[in-house]
């Protein structure tokens, strides 16, 4: 599958959290769950995976679009986050 994600909202992640939306590929492949995200109503099916970087929990929100997977963003999972999906 493809991976795509907006080049203006990669740069700014870069910037204000240090990472890049493409290793969203990574915290997928890792994934250690995954959740739908229906917070909003986005209009699309928006996903939400639960992976590891190297040794730290992230996040990355995601959507399929036809057989390319769209990152939306990325950042390292909070603390109520990896008391629930971490190790």
């Amino acid at each position: 599958m493809k991976i795509s994600f907006d080049p203006k909202k990669d740069e700014q992640t870069r910037l204000e959290r240090g990472l890049s939306l493409a290793l969203g590929a990574e915290i997928i492949r890792s994934q250690v769950a995954v959740r739908m995200d229906s917070r909003f109503d986005y209009g699309e099916e928006r996903l939400i995976a639960y992976g590891y970087l190297e040794d730290r929990l992230h996040v990355c929100v995601y959507t399929v679009r036809d057989d390319t997977l769209r990152i939306i963003s990325v950042r390292k999972a909070n603390e109520r986050e990896v008391a629930r999906y971490g190790r």
